[in-house]
């Protein structure tokens, strides 16, 4: 039929019997059959003859291929997007020393095993441009846009904002500013999001300023919501005549400058510690000790050998070393090396047989642990780091507020002035250290040998002598200790800015508790002028019979708090309108950060990506790379097809092969 109709135009059929004589050699028409069946002008003929037969033109069959072919490439071009963000959510690397075994090309080639679309998209060019190192990074780019796209608007419909900036320098030694923003949504939900980490070569006041508002212009968040900025106590940041904060408050004067509480936490702990030099000598020694165990595979498996025969506790068999720049958090490291003491001892002495620079040293760090002053200044000093580092701990929390770090300081002050106060406190720590130095075998305390004045000095008088080693440990340690780390937090936790803030949470708290507040809010509106000063008063004055009006389900038996007014006004119906100034108060005191603690989270993110096995990812891919990793959630919502027609729709060249979504 296809041969009287003239389908078959290209092949040739060597059998008339086939196509114009008829078949008549039934003896082998199996064979026949199966060979005929293979042929090309078989094919030309089915082919044809189901074309004919379908009743439709050659150029509508072509253009329905042609759409089953762009269907199954945007199939495959959404799973190399979703490949892609998997891997990039993660932290885990793209490229590998060959693109072969990429975990990129590995996992697509996972993948393809099961989808014909991708396999196919992979296999449609012999290039394989579509996994190539520009079309990867173009990919990770509209990615990280869309990510930010979204965090941007999110910021401009909350209003205020406040900038968190921290540097530190990455594997490559390249100077990296990481840049932050804190917002607060109506439904009271504060938010720190990372907006990325620029190298600059240059950390002085004037090109970080400049970084800062090429970040917020490019992102299009306006400078004018800005109502806080928190950095470290460096004088390129916090400097009053030409620091950023300084620059930054000549632009938008509303911009409180924080300085970062969880840094001021750790130069007042670091003063008292330096201050006193029986707590400076244990640190040292702590530190020694850590890092002679942990320089040796040997001395480790013997500290732990040790310390399994010796205690039922299996909850660490480690030594910590000393965090070099975060001294908040060394109450581990000094917990452990207390729980451990004994086995440490043990352990030292049995290196002491060692030959050469290893038993000479850990002889001389087994005789300082024999010291009675030695356990006693490790049993102070972790008493003191463990309720400081509970303070610092607090502090970290992303919705931590202003008022709420001065009341958590007031509270670990009133904490150090009571055991400061309480001689029984050092009474009781040093009867515990004597019966556990009784325990060791360690000598007990004496008197140290009594040391003529300098003439210089020297008036005549008798000298002060302590008359035992208790009041002599008492006055000589343990009070500077707790004097110095009290006069410390008072001086650093009382700054202009802090104090222009916590007067706003006063001026809130005040009101909604009934007090008079005239004081606060005089000072209020004088800073924050665009305030409206008689709305403002009105409406607080009603904020207490809101509070009121339900104070069980808010139990106003306990202290008031930003957070709890906020969640209030947020619960009754139509508070928010009523009391809308009052609304702007506590999403102003709400969005001012009391630490850069996101900013160094995002260190740890940087660390994770850009390795010494990493050292060389571009900056535009490792932002990208960071974005994604760090809002995992916002990553998680990606909108991959909106993604995927942008990337078409970038090239001229895409639209044919891919169509439309």
């Amino acid at each position: 039929m296809a041969t009287q109709l003239n389908l078959v135009s290209f092949s040739h059929c060597g059998q008339d019997s086939f196509s114009t004589v008829g078949y008549t050699n039934w003896k082998h028409a199996l064979a026949k059959f199966q060979c005929h069946e293979k042929s090309s002008v078989h094919l030309e003929a089915s082919l044809k003859w189901r074309s004919y037969t379908s009743e439709r033109s050659l150029a509508d069959q072509f253009s329905n291929m042609s759409s089953k072919q762009q269907c199954m490439n945007r199939e495959g071009l959404l799973q190399l997007f979703s490949s892609l963000k998997f891997l990039a959510r993660q932290g885990l690397a793209t490229r590998g020393h060959t693109d072969n075994g990429s975990n990129y090309h590995q996992l697509l080639q996972l993948r393809a095993g099961e989808s014909v679309a991708l396999r196919s998209l992979i296999n449609s060019d012999k290039h394989f441009k579509w996994v190539s190192h520009a079309v990867e990074s173009e990919m990770l780019q509209l990615m990280a846009n869309s990510v930010l796209r979204q965090l941007s608007e999110d910021v401009r419909n909350n209003g205020y904002f406040a900038v968190i900036v921290d540097e530190t320098t990455d594997i490559s030694t390249t100077e990296q500013v990481s840049i932050c923003i804190r917002h607060v949504d109506d439904s009271i939900n504060i938010y720190e999001d990372f907006l990325g980490v620029y190298a600059t070569t240059k950390t002085d006041a004037g090109t970080l300023v400049t970084i800062i508002k090429d970040v917020l212009l490019r992102l299009n968040i306006p400078l004018s919501n800005m109502r806080a900025q928190c950095y470290d106590g460096a004088s390129n940041m916090s400097g009053v005549n030409t620091g950023v904060q300084k620059r930054l408050r000549d632009i938008q004067p509303k911009a409180v400058y924080v300085h970062c509480r969880s840094h001021a936490l750790n130069l007042a702990l670091q003063e008292a510690s330096c201050s006193v030099r029986c707590i400076r000598d244990i640190l040292s020694l702590c530190n020694e000790v850590a890092n002679f165990f942990r320089e040796s595979a040997k001395r480790t498996g013997i500290l732990e050998s040790v310390i399994s025969d010796i205690s039922t506790d299996n909850s660490g068999h480690r030594l910590h070393p000393l965090c070099p720049t975060r001294w908040v958090v060394r109450a581990r490291a000094l917990n452990a090396m207390l729980m451990h003491y004994e086995a440490v001892i043990k352990a030292l002495e049995d290196l002491g047989n060692e030959p050469g620079n290893t038993g000479a040293k850990a002889d001389g760090l087994c005789s300082k642990l024999q010291s009675f002053e030695t356990l006693l200044s490790l049993t102070m000093a972790h008493k003191v780091f463990s309720i400081v580092e509970q303070l610092a701990t607090a502090l970290q929390k992303q919705s931590m507020t202003l008022f709420e770090t001065y009341e958590s300081v007031n509270n670990v002050l009133l904490t150090l002035q009571a055991m400061r106060r309480d001689d029984n406190q050092f009474n009781t720590l040093w009867e515990d250290t004597n019966q556990f130095a009784s325990n060791l075998g360690i000598d007990p305390p004496q008197m140290p040998r009594r040391r003529r004045p300098s003439r210089r000095i020297d008036d005549g008088g008798p000298a002060h002598e302590h008359r035992d080693c208790l009041t002599l440990y008492k006055v000589d340690t343990w009070y500077p200790l707790l004097d110095i780390l009290i006069q410390q937090l008072n001086d650093r936790f009382c700054s202009d800015s802090f104090q222009q803030v916590l007067n706003a949470e006063r001026l809130l708290i005040k009101a909604a508790t009934g007090q008079t507040f005239a004081d606060e809010l005089k000072k209020f509106t004088t800073f924050y002028d665009d305030f409206d000063s008689a709305a403002l008063e009105a409406q607080l004055r009603i904020l207490h019979s809101v509070i009121l009006r339900e104070a069980d389900s808010l139990h106003v038996d306990r202290p008031l708090t930003v957070k709890s007014i906020a969640e209030k006004l947020k619960t009754t119906a139509g508070a928010q309108t009523l009391l809308d100034t009052v609304w702007r108060l506590t999403k102003l005191l709400l969005v001012v950060p009391a630490t850069s603690a996101t900013a160094e989270r995002s260190f740890s993110a940087l660390r994770r990506l850009k390795m010494y096995i990493r050292s060389t990812i571009g900056q535009p891919r490792l932002n990208h790379m960071l974005v994604l990793h760090c809002h995992q959630e916002r990553t998680d919502g990606i909108e991959l097809k909106a993604v995927a027609q942008e990337f078409i729709a970038a090239s001229a060249k895409r639209a044919p092969f891919f169509g439309r979504y």
